[in-house]
């Protein structure tokens, strides 16, 4: 399993604190004491929510009440990842980056009503929310014509 993003930063957070104060002539004890203070900063803003991430990947949330918040990129036909998890009546948030060469969207078919980014340009990002009431697989697609066909599809699972 990969090391999280905010893990690695807080590796070179804490060596660059002991390196700046040992440089700085301050000694190795007042580098501590920054990695001490980087830590209480961390814990007072709940950065370290990091490790409810699945491992699957696809889900990231924030703490309770807030958002499911995922990022799905989009290439020429295809969605990575393919399949996000979510869970049922619980806000979630879709971010769709276009890396692909056209435009593409994220939708959503099955649920009370179809959800969509709508169309998102090439290189540029947009979101959808909603709220699943109901647990299942459902299908997504990009609407644009011949994207479907051409194999741009994936599945939201609602647990």
């Amino acid at each position: 399993m990969p090391w999280p993003t905010p893990v690695v930063l807080f590796a070179v957070v804490a060596l660059v604190s002991i390196s700046m104060a040992s440089a700085w002539g301050l000694g190795t004890l007042s580098g501590i004491k920054a990695i001490g203070a980087v830590a209480v900063v961390a814990a007072i803003t709940g950065w370290a929510g990091f490790w409810t991430q699945s491992a699957g990947g696809s889900t990231e949330s924030a703490g309770a009440g807030a958002a499911q918040q995922m990022t799905v990129g989009a290439k020429d036909y295809s969605f990575t990842p393919a399949a996000v998890t979510v869970k049922a009546n619980s806000a979630v948030q879709i971010t769709l980056t276009n890396g692909a060469t056209q435009a593409h969207n994220w939708t959503v078919q099955g649920l009370d009503q179809a959800y969509t980014t709508g169309d998102i340009l090439a290189g540029k990002t947009g979101t959808v929310s909603f709220t699943p009431s109901k647990t299942g697989t459902f299908k997504i697609i990009c609407t644009i014509a011949g994207h479907e066909s051409f194999g741009m599809v994936g599945q939201l699972i609602v647990q």
